[in-house]
């Protein structure tokens, strides 16, 4: 994320915020991953951490983003978006491979 926001599209976030937003967009798989235990709620629980842990990075890098280079959101948000759903694609067939 470091280098597709600095590097490629010239936006203004150091590391640690970037390290910081993303992180903590994350804490909605721990209480959801217990969901996935059972066979039928997966994909659901999986889905819904997805959503969330989205809507909070995107509501964190958003306003910074349409501010200082309207012309690279698309961009921008499509990385966040994709790096949320290959994490997402990563817990499920890494962790709950198995059903």
């Amino acid at each position: 994320m470091y280098g597709v926001f600095n590097y490629a599209l010239k936006l203004p976030f150091s590391w640690l915020q970037i390290t910081c937003v993303m992180g903590y967009s994350l804490f909605s798989y721990i209480p959801l991953s217990l969901l996935c235990f059972y066979k039928p709620l997966q994909w659901p629980a999986l889905l819904a951490s997805f959503g969330l842990s989205t809507a909070f990075a995107l509501k964190a890098f958003v306003p910074t983003v349409a501010e200082k280079q309207p012309t690279n959101a698309v961009p921008a948000l499509s990385a966040i978006t994709a790096s949320q759903l290959l994490f997402m694609l990563i817990v499920k067939f890494r962790f709950f491979w198995h059903s």
